[in-house]
């Protein structure tokens, strides 16, 4: 078989199951719209078996569970959607409703505060700024229809630089203190022979500690050079993402269960583990699997995964 009839092959076979996934979803799209969210539910999960993070699936599957009446795993469809795909502001958006028809009020305003900041820092620093100014409004306006002096107060607000403004979407993303993960001192995972778990599994910890610490040019150096995020980012995009995302909150607790290595070769080892992770704006527990690749300085993240 020639080159080119195997690429036109490839090419025939990614369109027609493109075309499956879409009519799928398109037509379970249409059972939600005339009430019949089991049948549609059903389709859904069929297409989440092949692919299980399309993100036009899982928001299928949370709206069908939803109107099914099921919360529980509407909002973890919902957590599952942000998480592979942060930049849905309308699962934020779903979820916030979700968790308000449950009297989930404080939960609800962190999800909503949070798909600001996923999406753009900078909308998280206005609608902050938003709040300070309508509470000195609001106190002022207290003051006057009472007739009461209301002492002055200092009101500061939050500037931006010119790397957090909103960027037009064709615009490559913008390395944010790149130098500061070059710099850093390679992380202290340990060369090993292969068939050492206990070393395997510090060194998981140790990468599990970097983040939590917030140390985000430690925590980059777990991953391999060769390393390429699932979520369709590019490499750079991912390293901006993540530094963001280490840095926002105020603090953050990582802590692993149940660690084992599933696999293990000479050169690559599959480890996975229960992850709960708590932050002062976010809680999640999830099921994780790294795999880590032997390089010469030990052993490296070359791929992340959330099962």
């Amino acid at each position: 078989m020639t080159m080119k009839l195997r690429v036109a092959i490839g090419a025939l076979l990614w369109f027609l199951s493109a075309g499956l996934s879409a009519s799928t979803l398109d037509e379970a799209q249409s059972l939600l719209q005339a009430g019949q969210a089991e049948q549609a539910l059903t389709l859904i999960d069929r297409q989440l078996e092949a692919t299980p993070d399309h993100g036009d699936g899982l928001f299928l599957r949370a709206r069908a569970l939803t109107a099914l009446a099921r919360p529980g795993p509407a909002e973890r469809t919902y957590r599952q959607l942000i998480e592979h795909h942060p930049q849905r502001i309308e699962a934020y958006n779903n979820l916030a409703a979700l968790l308000v028809e449950q009297n989930r009020l404080a939960q609800a305003s962190q999800i909503l505060e949070q798909a600001l900041t996923d999406i753009d820092p900078a909308y998280a620093a206005v609608y902050r700024n938003l709040q300070t100014v309508n509470v000195e409004i609001a106190r002022a306006s207290y003051g006057k229809a009472l007739r009461v002096d209301v002492p002055e107060q200092s009101v500061s607000l939050a500037t931006l630089n010119l790397v957090d403004s909103p960027r037009p979407a064709q615009a490559p993303p913008e390395k944010v203190n790149t130098e500061q993960a070059e710099v850093v001192e390679a992380s202290p995972a340990i060369p090993l022979e292969a068939g050492e778990p206990t070393a395997i599994e510090q060194t998981v910890r140790d990468w599990a500690r970097a983040w939590a610490a917030q140390d985000v040019g430690r925590y980059l150096s777990f991953y391999a050079g060769d390393f390429r995020p699932d979520d369709g980012l590019t490499r750079e995009g991912w390293e901006q993402q993540r530094q963001v995302r280490l840095r926002r909150p105020e603090w953050i607790r990582v802590e692993l269960e149940k660690l084992r290595i599933a696999e293990q070769s000479a050169q690559q080892v599959v480890v996975e583990f229960i992850q709960k992770y708590r932050s002062d704006t976010y809680g999640d527990v999830t099921h994780k699997q790294l795999i880590l690749s032997r390089e010469n300085n030990g052993w490296r993240i070359s791929q992340e995964k959330t099962l």
